[in-house]
C-alpha cells in the first residue's frame, strides 16, 4: 500500500468548555455581586436641630401631664360623687328605718320573744329576724345616742314592721305580766278545729275572725316562704295544712296574726329540718310543695298509726304512678272535707270547689291540704313502702287490710261488713 493509499485515523478532540452554572445559582451569584455593603454615616445634628427637638419633647411632656391631670381630676370627681350617693342612700335608709318614714305599712302584729338577760345587741338581732327593724347596728347606735338609762324588758311583745326605733323602745320598756296558756293541737286537726280550740282557751277572741284573717293575710304570715306556699284562690282555706300540730304556750288575748304566725313558723321549722327528705318525696311523686303537703294531710287523716304510714303512703304512690289505671286516689277524708267543710262553710256552695277537694271526683291530689299533718306524715311519703297494693281498708279496731285488685278489696270489705264498698 503506498503513502497515498494510507488513511489518516487521527481524531481531533475539541477543547473542553466549562460546565454551565445552574440558573438559580447564577441568579444568586449575580445578586450577591450587586449587593452594596456600604453604610451611610448619619450627619451630626446641628445645634438648632437639637434645640428644636428638645423643645418639641418638652411640649409633648406638658401635654401628656395636662391630660393626666385632667383624667385624675375626672376620676376624683367620679369617686366623690359615688361616695356622696352611697352616703346619701345610707343616710336615707337609716332615717327611714329609725323614723319609720316611707316604710311599707303593715297591720301584721308579731309576737316577739325577748329572752331574759338579752343584751341590746341580741335584742337588735331578734328585731331584725322578725323584720321589725332592718339595721341592728343603727338601732344599737340609736339606743347609745339616747345617753340615758334605758332598760328593755324581757318577755313577749306585740310589735309590727312599721314601727320606728322610738316606738320599739317604748314597747320594750313595758313590763309584761300577761297570762299564758299551754295548748296541744293534735295531728290531723283542720283549720276550723284549731281556730275553735284557740277560742275555747282564750287565746283569740273569735274563731271566725281568726279564719277570716288567715285567709286574707297568707303572704304576710309566710313572709319569704311565699315561693313554697303561694296564694291560690282555688284553695278554700289559704293556711290549711300549714298550722303545725304541736304543743304551744300562747298569751291569752293574743292577736290573730301572732297566734297564726307562731304555728306557721313552727311548720317551717319542721319542714326545714326535713327538707331533703321532702324534696326526695316531691321528686318521687312529681308533686309541688303544696301538693305534697296535701297528700301528707290525706295520709294523716287516713292513718294515725306511724307504724302503718309508710305502707299506706305506698298505696297512694302506686296510684300516682299508674294514672291510667287509677286516675283518682279515692280517699274518704277528702270527700268528707268537701261535704262537711267546703260545702257547709261556703256562703254559696260551689260544686267545682267541692270537686277540687273530693278525690273520688278529681284526678290526683286535692287542690289543697285537708288538715295539719304531723312530722311523721311529712316524711312517710318520701319513705313510702314499695309493694303491689292499690287498695286498703281498716276494721273497727283500726287494723289495716291491703289488696292488689278491686275484686280482692271488695271481698275484704264484705267480710268486714262494709257492703257499700
Amino acid at each position: 500500500m503506498n503513502d497515498q493509499e494510507k488513511k489518516d485515523f487521527s481524531v481531533t478532540v475539541p477543547e473542553e468548555e466549562p460546565a454551565a452554572m445552574p440558573k438559580k445559582e447564577a441568579e444568586k451569584f449575580v445578586l450577591q455581586e450587586d449587593l452594596d455593603f456600604s453604610f451611610a454615616v448619619p450627619a451630626e445634628p446641628t445645634d438648632e436641630e437639637k434645640k428644636a427637638a428638645k423643645k418639641a419633647a418638652k411640649k409633648a411632656a406638658k401635654k401628656a401631664a395636662k391630660r393626666n391631670r385632667r383624667g385624675a381630676g375626672l376620676l376624683y370627681v367620679c369617686i366623690v360623687m359615688i361616695v356622696c350617693v352611697v352616703l346619701a342612700l345610707g343616710a336615707f335608709l337609716v332615717v327611714r328605718d329609725s323614723l319609720a318614714i316611707m316604710k311599707p305599712s303593715s297591720d301584721l302584729e308579731l309576737e316577739v320573744e325577748i329572752p331574759m338577760g338579752s343584751t341590746t345587741q341580741e335584742i337588735a338581732n331578734i328585731l331584725e329576724e322578725y323584720d321589725v327593724i332592718d339595721y341592728p347596728f343603727f338601732f344599737r347606735a340609736y339606743m347609745r345616742f339616747l345617753n340615758q338609762d334605758v332598760v328593755l324588758q324581757y318577755g313577749t311583745f306585740n310589735l309590727h314592721p312599721g314601727m320606728s326605733y322610738e316606738e320599739v323602745k317604748i314597747a320594750l320598756q313595758q313590763i309584761n305580766l300577761r297570762e299564758t296558756v299551754i295548748i296541744t293541737i293534735p295531728e290531723g286537726y283542720d283549720l276550723l278545729q284549731i281556730a275553735q280550740l284557740l277560742e275555747d282557751n282564750d287565746v283569740i277572741e273569735d274563731h271566725e275572725a281568726f279564719i277570716d284573717y288567715t285567709n286574707s293575710h297568707l303572704s304576710e304570715l309566710v313572709g319569704e316562704r311565699g315561693d313554697l306556699v303561694p296564694v291560690n284562690a282555688d284553695r278554700f282555706f289559704q293556711v290549711e295544712g300549714f298550722l303545725f300540730p304541736d304543743t304551744y304556750e300562747f298569751y291569752t288575748d293574743s292577736s290573730n296574726a301572732s297566734a297564726a304566725k307562731k304555728m306557721i313558723d313552727r311548720f317551717f321549722e319542721v319542714v326545714d329540718r326535713n327538707m331533703e327528705t321532702i324534696r326526695d318525696g316531691m321528686e318521687k311523686t312529681g308533686l309541688s310543695f303544696v301538693q305534697y303537703i296535701s297528700l301528707a294531710s290525706m295520709l294523716q287523716k287516713e292513718c294515725s298509726d306511724v307504724n302503718e304510714m309508710n305502707r299506706v303512703a305506698g298505696v297512694f304512690c302506686n296510684r300516682l304512678e299508674n294514672p291510667l289505671s287509677y286516675p283518682r286516689l279515692e280517699s274518704d277524708p277528702t270527700r268528707d272535707y268537701a261535704n262537711e267543710v267546703v260545702a257547709t262553710l261556703s256562703l254559696v256552695p260551689v260544686q267545682k270547689q267541692m270537686d277540687a277537694y273530693n278525690t273520688y271526683v278529681c284526678a290526683g291530689v286535692p287542690v289543697g291540704p285537708i288538715c295539719s299533718p304531723g312530722e311523721a306524715a311529712l316524711k312517710a311519703i318520701a319513705e313510702s313502702e314499695e309493694h303491689p297494693y292499690f287498695f286498703f281498708v281498716t276494721d273497727s279496731e283500726g287494723k289495716f287490710y291491703y289488696s292488689e285488685t278491686y275484686a280482692e278489696h271488695q271481698q275484704i270489705c264484705w267480710q268486714l261488713g262494709y257492703y257499700g264498698a
